[in-house]
């Protein structure tokens, strides 16, 4: 099905199983921080705890422990999709498949590795 430029031992290809759903599962992260964040930086952010709104606890509002718990797993699940582009997951490049690791190392390094890594950097 997908023409291929040159085959490496362990790839993963775009059209496995395991590749689809690890782009859902990252869409759903990027999806609920797409929410999160604003909410967060407009002070509406779910808390656990009890807030009663005086100026001088402004600061202390509780995170609730899931929220905590989701922000670490989504770190981790992206710093592991970057691990897994530059040694797993293959590219297209002018419609053929380019499953050499030196290679798709490359592309990924040029394409898209200083974004993923601005966007991972927990501010």
């Amino acid at each position: 099905q997908d023409d291929v430029v040159e085959k490496a031992a362990f790839v993963i290809k775009p059209s496995s199983t395991f590749f689809k759903v690890w782009k859902c599962v990252a869409l759903i992260f990027a999806l609920f921080y797409t929410v999160m964040i604003p909410l967060a930086v407009f002070d509406y952010e779910l808390r656990v705890g009890k807030y009663d709104g005086g100026q001088d606890d402004s600061f202390n509002k509780p995170v609730g422990p899931w929220r905590i718990v989701i922000d670490c797993v989504g770190i981790v699940f992206f710093v592991f999709d970057m691990g897994l582009h530059l040694h797993l997951f293959v590219y297209k490049r002018e419609g053929a498949l380019v499953t050499k690791p030196a290679e798709f190392r490359r592309l990924y390094m040029r394409q898209n590795f200083g974004l993923d890594l601005v966007c991972n950097l927990p501010l």
